[in-house]
């Protein structure tokens, strides 16, 4: 586990599009209780990385998984949804852990996401689990109850490519 200050963060560059693009070497997985800021922390990041001329996206979990549920019909839509997350410069996956998982949704949404995405663009993430409770969560589904070897694989395209802080404090939602 680390503490990373955005400022400190370790930058590479790449060449896309006739421009010099700046990307974070890694993302950052930030864990912690329930109103600690995680979110309002990651949209801050962004923000600052949005000034260089990088785009983002932040998705929430639990309606992401639930807006895929009505893609699944609309074929051309959830190609190009999961085109621009695999393309965009930086991706955020807002409380991952949160959301109820199908086998589908994991393996073939989120596992084609990230496997694009792992050695090319970074990634981030906010979660209440640590990455051993998220690798739990991700090998249950409610379809097909406990698949270690699937939420393994799936973290094996999240681990190697985040630096975990733990934010703590005081629940500030109330």
């Amino acid at each position: 586990m680390h503490n990373v200050c955005p400022q400190s963060h370790n930058y590479s560059v790449t060449s896309k599009k006739r421009k010099a693009r700046v990307y974070p070497k890694k993302g950052l997985y930030l864990e912690g209780t329930f109103g600690t800021g995680k979110t309002f922390l990651m949209g801050y990041l962004l923000h600052e990385l949005a000034l260089s001329g990088l785009n983002g996206v932040i998705v929430y979990m639990p309606d992401f998984v639930e807006d895929l549920k009505s893609m699944i019909q609309e074929g051309q839509k959830l190609k190009e949804t999961t085109e621009m997350l695999k393309n965009c410069d930086l991706l955020v996956f807002d409380d991952i852990g949160a959301e109820n998982l199908s086998p589908w949704v994991r393996d073939h949404v989120m596992g084609s996401i990230l496997n694009y995405r792992m050695n090319r663009k970074p990634t981030f993430y906010t979660s209440n689990y640590s990455l051993q409770g998220l690798e739990k969560h991700l090998s249950f589904t409610s379809k097909d109850g406990e698949e270690l070897y699937k939420g393994q694989r799936l973290m094996d395209r999240i681990r190697p490519f985040v630096d975990v802080i733990t934010v703590k404090g005081k629940n500030q939602r109330g």
